[in-house]
C-alpha cells in the first residue's frame, strides 16, 4: 500500500503529468465548444449596394442589418469573417413620385455550413435615387469666439479652398459652400496657428477631400505712442521759490481696452527739499502714472528751483 501511495506521488510531481494534465483540459474543452448544444444569437453584417453607375442615392438606406443564427458555437466566428450582404439595385431607376423598396430574401444573406438562419431585423430597403452629378463648391471657416484684443490676424489660408463634390443632383443643388468644424479664436495666440479640420460634408456627398490645412498668422498689435504735455506740481512746506520748467512732455503707451482720461490721470510733481532756502538746487520730476499706461518716456527728468 505504501509502495502505491509513493508511487502516485511521483507521478503527480513529474512533469510529463503537467503536461498530460494539459493536452487532456485542452481536449476536452475542444470537445465542449463543437459538440456542445446550439445556441441562438444575433449578430450584426453591413451591407453593401450595387447601383446604376449613372444615379447615387438621396436619402441613404440602411447600412446594417442584425441577423439572428442558430447552430454549435465554433462555426460563429465565421460569420464575423468578413460577412456582407449585398443587395443588388442595379436594375431600378429614378422615380420622381415615390420612394422604391427592395425586400430583402434569405437568399440575400450570406451562408455559413451548419448554422441556420432564425431571422433578420430589416424585411425592406427604402431608397431613392437621382441621377450623379459634380459640383465644385467654396470651403468656409466655421469661427466662434472672439479674438484676444492685444491680437489681430495677418492672415488665413485653407488649403484646399474649393472641394470637388459628386452625388445625386437633387442634393448638391442644395449645398451653396462646404463648412469646416468650428474654431474657437479666444484660444489663438501670437504666432503661426496651423491645424486640420474636419469638413462638414453632407451624407451621401462624396468628396475629394474630408479635410483641410488651416493656417493663421497673428501677430500682437504695438499700441500707439501718445505725447502729453502734464503740468508739474510742486509739493513744499510754505517755502518761496521759483522754478524754470513747469510742464514735463510724457511719451506713453495705453493699453488695448484701458479707458483712461490720461489728462486727469498721469501726475508729475517734484518734492521741494525741507532745507531748501536761498539757494539754487536741480529737483528730480516724478511721474504718477494709472494702471494700464506705459511711459516710455518724459522730459525733463529734472528741473532748476532757485529762491
Amino acid at each position: 500500500m505504501f509502495r502505491i501511495l509513493k508511487l502516485i506521488k511521483n507521478i503527480f510531481r513529474s512533469k510529463s503529468f503537467d503536461k498530460v494534465l494539459a493536452f487532456l483540459l485542452s481536449f476536452f474543452l475542444w470537445l465542449f465548444v463543437v459538440s456542445g448544444k446550439s445556441i441562438t444569437d444575433k449578430t450584426i453584417l453591413r451591407i453593401s449596394y450595387k447601383i446604376n453607375p449613372i444615379y447615387s442615392f438621396v436619402d441613404p438606406p440602411s447600412k446594417t442589418l442584425a441577423v439572428r443564427y442558430q447552430g454549435p458555437r465554433a462555426l460563429w466566428g465565421k460569420i464575423s469573417e468578413g460577412k456582407i450582404v449585398e443587395i443588388d439595385l442595379s436594375k431600378f431607376k429614378r422615380s420622381k413620385k415615390r420612394k422604391q423598396f427592395y425586400k430583402i430574401k434569405r437568399d440575400d444573406l450570406p451562408f455559413v455550413q451548419g448554422l441556420n438562419l432564425v431571422d433578420f431585423d430589416i424585411k425592406k430597403i427604402f431608397f431613392s435615387l437621382d441621377y450623379k452629378k459634380k459640383r465644385k463648391l467654396p470651403v468656409i471657416l466655421k469661427k466662434m469666439g472672439t479674438l484676444n484684443k492685444d491680437l489681430v490676424i495677418d492672415s488665413i489660408s485653407m488649403n484646399p479652398t474649393r472641394l470637388e463634390l459628386n452625388g445625386a443632383n437633387s442634393l448638391l443643388k442644395e449645398l451653396k459652400n462646404i463648412s469646416t468644424e468650428w474654431i474657437d479664436l479666444s484660444d489663438l495666440t501670437e504666432g503661426n496657428f496651423q491645424k486640420k479640420l474636419r469638413l462638414n460634408i453632407p451624407a451621401n456627398i462624396n468628396s475629394n477631400v474630408d479635410m483641410v490645412d488651416l493656417s493663421i498668422d497673428l501677430r500682437k498689435i504695438e499700441a500707439e505712442k501718445v505725447e502729453k504735455i502734464v503740468p508739474i506740481s510742486f509739493i513744499s512746506r510754505g517755502e518761496s521759490f521759483k522754478a524754470k520748467s513747469l510742464n514735463v512732455k510724457v511719451i506713453y503707451q495705453q493699453s488695448s481696452g484701458s479707458l483712461i482720461n490720461v489728462n486727469t490721470n498721469i501726475s508729475a510733481f517734484v518734492q521741494i527739499p525741507k532745507n531748501f532756502s536761498g539757494q539754487k538746487i536741480w529737483a528730480p520730476v516724478k511721474i504718477d502714472v494709472p494702471k494700464g499706461i506705459k511711459v516710455i518716456e518724459y522730459t525733463p527728468r529734472r528741473v532748476e528751483v532757485f529762491d
